[in-house]
């Protein structure tokens, strides 16, 4: 960035998925808009543990430089743990440390947002205008010119074969495209934001904004914390606590109103998680070895992933489902879980209760392990979680740490989605549905476990104790009427003020049945043509 710069047309604070996909586009369309770009984290710009799939572990190590990492409070929900979220801090946000896993939310969910313009029929194209498609020619629902590509990446792990065949053979139908806008229900290999010839991640700053090098008017300032926007009474005219939010607790730390929206920082969601551990064989591949960087396997792959081949183009994420319990299932879950089932899922069979996904690897703490010790983990994800939480200010100083509840099981509904997705676990010695250690391959026989009420308890406790966060922070500063407890408008405008504009996943009304990465570009894309509307410009 230039020294002399100290004014620009458009700010775009925390280069997040959405700030860059929305700050690209209006670049790349309008080059002579001087568009400043602030990140409080480094550039990712050609960083080996951004661009490379296998190392995406690195970014949750408690020393990480790319991760931000927010204390919940204790909650008795969670057996008195104070959950940890993290979330992205760096350039790209989340996109450039997650999963980077490829998973788009039901056409319903958009629909459900009640808002014009963000039905699912105005935001599928730009689903399509996001990707380039790898996995299948002329699918409707499908981009093939967009910037970020879509492929199984070249390596597949065979334990994932012997997942989809399980669970098939448990009935879920194995399907074509799981992300198809209408599938709840079915498995497949997964797909990954990973170029198949590179087989680098596909971030959106190195999709959206580093192609732009050349692009004088776009500017980047990275390491830099903002801590207020600047107002000439309601008009934002800076960037530098703003007084936004609830009069009343603004007021008690002594924060000059700018305007009052209540429900700021409420309506905290995640999609909360129970991520059980498995032994598996010592000479199977997982990221076990990246973990816990074992010179010969490093000294291996590095030079292939060089080339674009081998186990570093890889997630380790390559087979999952979409699950919807049977009417039998959904009888043994109980009057919470019926009660929700009937209002948010009868009537939409595109929603998945449950998402599934096999990872081959162990990212908790390696001293949880035997060393030299291979396992993979199972994510059991609840798509549409009951419970809700907050993030609110706690004092004048930005750097003070929020008051954060992130609400997990705060009903018993989620509890009962997560007994079901992992009932099997943790029993007392002797019972039917205890869990012994097999060599060998699965079975091909699989039969029902029978449950105690006792090991029912044991399956409660268990998630209690170990159920957590699936990094999908949203909703804080919803998009729906004022009256409502909205806070913007179906413009993005925050109610109040005027050249304000939030667009990330706070906005987010209404949880999505995906991982939250591609309605974060959506919401870019979004952003991008609305502020060009009000610019008097165009974004093809």
């Amino acid at each position: 960035m230039a020294n002399h710069l100290s004014e620009v047309d458009i700010i775009f604070v925390g280069e997040s998925s959405v700030a860059c996909a929305a700050a690209g586009r209006l670049a790349a369309a309008n080059p002579g808009l001087e568009i400043l770009l602030v990140e409080q984290g480094p550039n990712n710009l050609n960083e080996p543990t951004v661009f490379t799939p296998g190392l995406m572990l690195t970014h949750l190590a408690p020393d990480s430089k790319s991760a931000l990492f927010w204390q919940g409070n204790k909650s008795d929900a969670v057996n008195g743990r104070g959950p940890v979220v993290a979330s992205g801090g760096i350039l790209g946000g989340g996109s450039s440390i997650n999963f980077a896993m490829y998973t788009r939310p039901a056409a319903s969910d958009f629909d459900d947002w009640k808002t014009p313009g963000w039905a699912a029929k105005d935001l599928i194209p730009l689903l399509r205008k996001i990707e380039t498609y790898h996995l299948g020619p002329g699918l409707e629902v499908h981009g093939y010119n967009g910037p970020i590509h879509v492929s199984y990446s070249n390596y597949y792990f065979h334990v994932a074969q012997e997942y989809l065949d399980v669970i098939t053979r448990r009935g879920v139908p194995l399907v074509e495209d799981l992300w198809d806008l209408k599938t709840g229900h079915g498995c497949q290999r997964l797909p990954k934001y990973i170029h198949p010839t590179t087989g680098r991640r596909q971030d959106a700053a190195h999709c959206y904004i580093h192609p732009q090098a050349n692009n004088t008017s776009l500017h980047i300032l990275t390491k830099t914390q903002v801590v207020r926007v600047l107002f000439d009474g309601i008009k934002a005219i800076g960037v530098q606590r703003s007084g936004i939010g609830c009069a009343e607790r603004l007021s008690k730390l002594g924060v000059p109103v700018v305007s009052d929206l209540p429900d700021v920082g409420s309506h905290y969601e995640d999609h909360s998680s129970l991520i059980p551990l498995f032994h598996i064989g010592d000479d199977v591949e997982t990221l076990d070895c990246v973990i816990e960087q074992d010179p010969g396997f490093m000294g291996k792959y590095v030079p292939e992933f060089a080339e674009g081949r081998g186990y570093l183009t890889s997630n380790a994420n390559d087979a999952g489902g979409k699950l919807r319990p049977s009417p039998e299932e959904l009888k043994e879950m109980g009057p919470a879980f019926q009660a929700v089932f009937k209002q948010k899922f009868e009537q939409a069979p595109d929603k998945p209760v449950l998402i599934q996904t096999l990872f081959n690897g162990f990212f908790g703490p390696r001293s949880m392990v035997p060393d030299g010790k291979r396992f993979m983990m199972i994510a059991n994800i609840q798509a549409y979680p009951t419970s809700r939480g907050h993030v609110y200010i706690t004092s004048t100083d930005p750097y003070a740490a929020p008051d954060f509840d992130t609400g997990f099981l705060n009903e018993q509904s989620d509890v009962d989605v997560l007994i079901w997705a992992y009932k099997q676990c943790r029993f007392p010695p002797g019972s039917a549905a205890g869990c012994v250690r097999l060599d060998g391959p699965p079975p091909t026989e699989i039969e029902d476990l029978v449950y105690t009420d006792e090991d029912n308890a044991a399956v409660e406790e268990f998630i209690r104790e170990g159920a957590g966060t699936t990094w999908h922070s949203i909703g804080t500063i919803p998009m729906r009427p004022k009256e409502q407890g909205g806070c913007v408008d179906s413009r993005l405008n925050v109610y109040g003020t005027t050249n304000l504009k939030v667009a990330d996943l706070s906005i987010v009304p209404g949880n999505v049945g995906a991982n939250t990465n591609s309605t974060a570009l959506v919401i870019g894309e979004k952003a991008a043509i609305l502020i060009a509307e009000d610019l008097g410009l165009n974004v093809p």
